[in-house]
């Protein structure tokens, strides 16, 4: 049986966390330099961080480093998630659930399809509300001006079951050094309101024809609603290849 003696120091065993008092621990009693002795490792948007409260007389709280990031409002986007396609794959569906109050923008880069489009069934982004999600497949609006070699074409497809990846509807294929790069930006789609998005696609090498696509295009979803998910559908042919990621930014 440990015994204290007064005047003495305490056993290491007999000082529990239940006996310190609450509160009781400042910084007088901190290491002077404790963040060294912890683990380095290279930042994420989910890291947690420790803060004093405002609205609470300063107590301590916690956020994470996306908090930060979307505290700054106005900026520039910052990686959500991304996917990398190295075999033959159909639709591709982000995890991240889209929220009010930002824009989002899906980059994909050195896509290569399985097969070239169908005018009735190109790659294309489709929207999903609630939990589900209750993917919508209908009633989209877009147009698009494509600039192939020297020729300008616009309005090639309209397309109602998504928003499509404009030069893709008839090109973009298997063709010996042809890839394709495309962006959807999107305005506030998790608002309940019409969703909103810009398209751009460039396609080397096209048919294997040593000449270039680019196109560019607006497209709609013209009911409200809140969007929660996203996928890409890339059509009649798989994608074998490519990089995706969405990004976000804060606009409050």
């Amino acid at each position: 049986m440990a015994f204290l003696v007064q005047g003495g120091a305490p056993p290491d065993d007999s000082v529990t966390t239940a006996k310190i008092q609450a509160n009781a621990v400042d910084e007088t009693k901190l290491k002077d330099a404790l963040v060294a002795d912890f683990t380095e490792v290279t930042v994420a948007a989910g890291d947690s961080i420790l803060l004093g409260d405002v609205n609470d007389s300063g107590n301590t709280k916690r956020d994470t480093v996306q908090g930060i990031l979307d505290l700054a409002g106005g900026g520039g986007y910052s990686l959500v998630e991304s996917v990398d396609i190295t075999s033959s794959t159909a639709v591709t569906t982000f995890s991240h659930t889209f929220a009010a109050g930002y824009d989002y923008l899906i980059t994909c880069r050195q896509v290569e399809f399985a097969a070239d489009g169908t005018s009735n069934d190109p790659p294309m982004v489709q929207l999903g509300t609630g939990s589900t999600p209750d993917w919508l497949v209908g009633s989209y609006t877009n147009a698009s001006l494509h600039h192939i070699n020297t020729t300008i074409t616009g309005d090639r497809q309209q397309i109602t079951t998504g928003i499509p990846w404009p030069a893709l509807i008839l090109h973009g294929g298997t063709s010996a050094g042809e890839f394709s790069a495309m962006t959807w930006e999107f305005f506030n789609p998790g608002a309940a309101e019409a969703t909103h998005c810009k398209t751009w696609c460039g396609i080397s090498d096209h048919d294997g024809a040593a000449s270039m696509i680019n196109a560019f295009g607006s497209a709609m979803y013209p009911t409200s609603s809140a969007v929660t998910k996203m996928r890409i559908d890339p059509g009649a042919q798989n994608m074998d290849l490519a990089q995706i990621e969405l990004m976000r930014r804060s606009i409050t």
